[in-house]
């Protein structure tokens, strides 16, 4: 288990209320109250609140997802309590060998 205190302190990365296990994380990414399935590569600059991101999905920098609605919901499927859900992208499948 990392602390948020030494995530970001060492990678200058915010996260927080969430457990991080063998999960590689990039620098300069801000994700709150989310789960980032496996096979993810999130874009520097990337700001993720209250979200879902399923496996395979790539998120291009500077990304913004859960800090507006409207957006989000034109984007990705919302839950009735503002969860947004980035289902699995199956055009950006990445290969793991």
């Amino acid at each position: 288990m990392i602390s948020e205190q030494t995530i970001t302190k060492k990678l200058t990365c915010a996260v927080s209320r969430k457990e991080v296990k063998n999960k590689p994380l990039l620098l300069e990414v801000d994700i709150e109250d989310s789960i980032i399935m496996d096979y993810c590569i999130i874009g520097k600059g990337s700001r993720i609140r209250r979200a879902i991101v399923d496996r395979y999905n790539f998120i291009e920098p500077g990304t913004e997802i859960g800090y507006f609605p409207a957006s989000d919901q034109q984007r990705y499927p919302v839950s009735p309590s503002g969860i947004v859900v980035v289902p699995k992208d199956e055009r950006t499948q990445l290969r793991v060998s």
